[in-house]
């Protein structure tokens, strides 16, 4: 099983922070936001018990993303990254002034790609970076492979 996306996050330590804001200023529903002081249900592992449960937490910042994991019907990385830049390129003017206000809001965008088989890599172009970096505080790149239930490779 192979996933892929790329994602605009926009993050705020501020106490009065809100991801609405984000929302209407962009004019994108997110995929998922939360803010700041929210209670939820972190979920973590008893390994005395070998069992997952859950220990409330609270959100130490607030947190909007919009993700092109459920947009884009395609697993290659090429297509997600060009649907997110189309998307952030319409609302470049939005975008700028979310990333003048460094203080308050922090933008990243991020590229996630996760297996459990096999390796992979992406290239980024040059115009690729060149407009991203005039969309964003900083890019973030995850990859990770994962084991199957065994512990071995798949």
């Amino acid at each position: 099983m192979t996933k892929k996306y790329a994602e605009l996050s926009v993050c705020s330590d501020a106490d009065d922070s809100d991801p609405e804001y984000v929302t209407r200023l962009l004019g994108l529903t997110p995929t998922l936001s939360w803010k700041k002081g929210t209670e939820y249900q972190r979920k973590c592992y008893d390994a005395d018990s070998k069992t997952w449960g859950t220990t409330p937490e609270v959100h130490s910042r607030t947190v909007w993303r919009y993700s092109t994991e459920f947009n884009v019907p395609t697993q290659k990385m090429d297509d997600h990254i060009e649907f997110l830049l189309d998307a952030l390129t319409l609302r470049r003017a939005q975008i700028e002034a979310l990333l003048n206000e460094k203080e308050r809001y922090w933008v990243s965008v991020g590229l996630w790609r996760e297996n459990r088989c096999g390796h992979d890599s992406v290239a980024l172009s040059r115009e690729w970076l060149r407009e991203f970096a005039g969309l964003c505080h900083d890019l973030w790149v995850t990859y990770i492979h994962l084991e199957d239930e065994e512990g071995g490779e798949e």
